[in-house]
């Protein structure tokens, strides 16, 4: 937060006057040669839900459970740059999900604001650049992204993980973090690399608990040209390839059944990915791969996570897309692997100021089905329909 009054002190000391106006990226405020600007913007998701348990048999009571509409994000972002070398980005999230346990021990879920993103770029050389702060862990293409620009509500199975009653599997990505990271790039972006070190506690945690950092490194190849991070093909435009890679390490305390310290597990984590876009035609896939040490030194977990997902945007502004994804939490458990079937449709709002065109993820509507299946049951687990709004400014 500290350079906020900085930058403003900057604008306030310019030569010349600045200008400001509403621009793609949201509302701009820059001084007259374009070195110092801000970007303003707010992201709104509201959306209703509704779970339904997968049991033929189930009760009235419990045939349907979390219906109801939330506040799914209500983001607002500063972001900009300094001197034109030192970019940053504040998201704060207004309507943040967290679970807490009540009086009577039963898991509930509130929202609260949080601190999302607070993030420095220096941009040492223009191939070359380093983050500091907390920002999404550069690991998988799919947590990269804007929440604005996926094809689907929500992010693949294995990316979030999932909680239902007594299944509760963790996701195999990581989200946010604080620490520093340098990337780079070359050949005009068709090939691109991250390397990271961070706390490896999540977001919003300080001091850290664990006695060894997470270290992640990912790079990426487009062999057709650059490939920006998003889901749908809105241009509906030329062939683009990316394929990518990721592996993250991370060593983190490991607690008794009384909640004391009782040693350090391991993770190793590794990520695959492959993404191509054609007119309208949009295809995406990741497998994710996780070997648990424990910290008694026993046998590893060995947990596979992946997903394949299809969408094509119609020239009337629709995109429908389905989903397969799968989540094995032990490869030599049995019964314990989940498996969501997805299906989802978009539509993008019209620009009435130019026949023919929408206003992209800017303002869109989604509407969205998902069926979980899980090992030796000989039922659903349940399915979920999802319709949200998304306006971004």
């Amino acid at each position: 937060m500290i350079l906020l009054p900085a930058l403003l002190s900057t604008f306030a000391f310019a030569a010349e006057p600045g200008t400001a106006n509403f621009t793609s990226k949201g509302f701009t405020i820059s001084d007259a040669p374009g070195e110092n600007l801000i970007n303003l913007g707010l992201s709104f998701q509201p959306r209703f839900l509704a779970t339904l348990d997968g049991d033929p048999d189930a009760t009235d009571a419990d045939a349907v459970s979390d219906a109801g509409f939330r506040i799914r994000r209500m983001l607002v972002t500063a972001n900009g740059t300094i001197a034109k070398k030192i970019d940053f980005r504040l998201r704060l999230n207004t309507s943040s999900a967290f679970t807490f346990t009540d009086a009577d021990g039963k898991s509930q879920q509130a929202s609260r604001a949080t601190l999302d993103d607070s993030q420095v770029v220096f941009r040492i050389a223009e191939p070359f650049q380093i983050s500091i702060g907390q920002y999404k862990v550069p690991f998988t293409a799919s947590q990269m992204m804007a929440d604005t620009t996926l094809l689907f509500p929500d992010r693949a199975l294995p990316v979030d993980g999932v909680k239902y009653g007594d299944v509760k599997l963790s996701a195999l990505s990581y989200s946010r973090d604080v620490g520093v990271h340098f990337q780079g790039y070359a050949a005009k972006r068709t090939f691109e690399y991250q390397i990271g070190v961070f706390n490896g506690d999540g977001a919003n945690v300080w001091p850290p608990a664990d006695d060894g950092p997470l270290v992640t490194a990912r790079v990426q190849a487009a062999p057709l040209g650059e490939f920006k991070y998003d889901e749908v093909d809105l241009d509906r435009g030329k062939p683009r390839l990316a394929v990518g890679a990721g592996v993250g390490w991370n060593n983190h305390p490991a607690f008794d059944d009384e909640g004391a310290a009782d040693g350090s597990a391991t993770d190793l984590r590794f990520d695959g990915e492959l993404r191509f876009q054609a007119a309208g035609l949009s295809v995406n896939g990741e497998i994710l791969y996780n070997i648990g040490t424990p910290a008694d030194g026993s046998d590893p977990t060995n947990t596979l996570g992946f997903y394949a997902q299809a969408g094509y945007m119609l020239p009337a502004g629709v995109a429908p897309g389905v989903r397969f994804a799968r989540l094995d939490p032990d490869l030599d458990g049995e019964d314990d692997g989940l498996s969501h079937v997805e299906g989802v449709v978009n539509w993008y709002v019209p620009d009435v100021t130019k026949k023919g065109a929408n206003l992209g993820h800017k303002a869109q509507v989604q509407a969205g089905w998902t069926t979980a299946l899980l090992d030796g049951l000989d039922h659903p687990l349940y399915h979920q329909v999802q319709l949200a709004v998304a306006l971004t400014l």
